[in-house]
């Protein structure tokens, strides 16, 4: 979980992994230089181990817990502190590789918990549904979503050192690992692992909007020609 300055968020997202009808082992708390009392909550939780980083970005903070996480074997699964995931969403993940040893990596879909009926309606329109389908276009195949997937620690292991993710603060780091975990096997799509999360992204400024779609095509153009959205497609 990456963390900065989330403390209006995280104690709800701890406490809904608690609840968990599958307890996580550890899970791993990246502080990117928060000054508020984020870490302070965090520490409160007897299965939380803080680690640091200290490079400004979401693209070095997800680096540094998964790299961290992978020593410990098994399964990695990422979420954001203003998640709230339902009590099954472990067991849920543990299911999906469990069913089919092709699977190197899972995912689905974000909903909002703090949002009017209009806005959630909104969110899946404009945020959700164009976020998997553009990027489909571009992989071949479903993407991962950075706030709500899992991955194997021995597909990690082999991919972490090609990412674009120590060169790049302004990337979209769920992307940028899509990519390269393609020839790892299946990412698999499951529409019924839903993420509760904030509604926030719909009240960024116009200019933080903009620099979140320019990430996204800027994670598609750094990966041609080799895996231009063409070359994906004959795979």
């Amino acid at each position: 979980m990456p963390v900065y300055n989330e403390a209006a968020f995280i104690k709800n997202c701890l406490d809904a992994i608690a609840k968990q009808t599958r307890l996580p082992d550890v899970v791993y708390i990246v502080d990117n230089n928060s000054t508020d009392d984020s870490i302070k909550i965090a520490e409160a939780y007897p299965f939380v181990k803080v680690i640091q980083e200290h490079t400004q970005g979401i693209c070095a903070v997800a680096k540094k817990g998964l790299d961290v996480a992978a020593g410990n074997g098994g399964i990695i699964l990422r979420l954001d502190a203003d998640c709230q995931p339902t009590k099954d969403w472990v067991e849920k993940i543990s299911a999906n590789f469990i069913s089919d040893n092709s699977v190197v990596a899972t995912t689905g879909p974000g909903v909002t918990y703090d949002a009017n009926p209009v806005v959630k309606v909104l969110f899946s329109a404009l945020y959700m549904k164009p976020y998997f389908w553009l990027v489909s276009s571009a992989l071949g195949r479903k993407p991962l979503f950075g706030l709500n997937f899992a991955i194997k620690a021995d597909t990690w292991k082999r991919v972490s050192n090609h990412t674009h993710l120590s060169l790049y603060q302004n990337i979209h780091d769920d992307m940028d690992i899509s990519y390269h975990i393609l020839n790892e096997g299946d990412i698999k799509y499951d529409p019924t692992l839903k993420m509760p999360l904030s509604a926030r992204p719909f009240r960024a400024s116009f200019p933080k909007v903009v620099a979140r779609y320019a990430a996204g095509f800027r994670s598609i153009f750094i990966h041609w020609p080799q895996q231009a959205p063409w070359v994906n497609w004959t795979k």
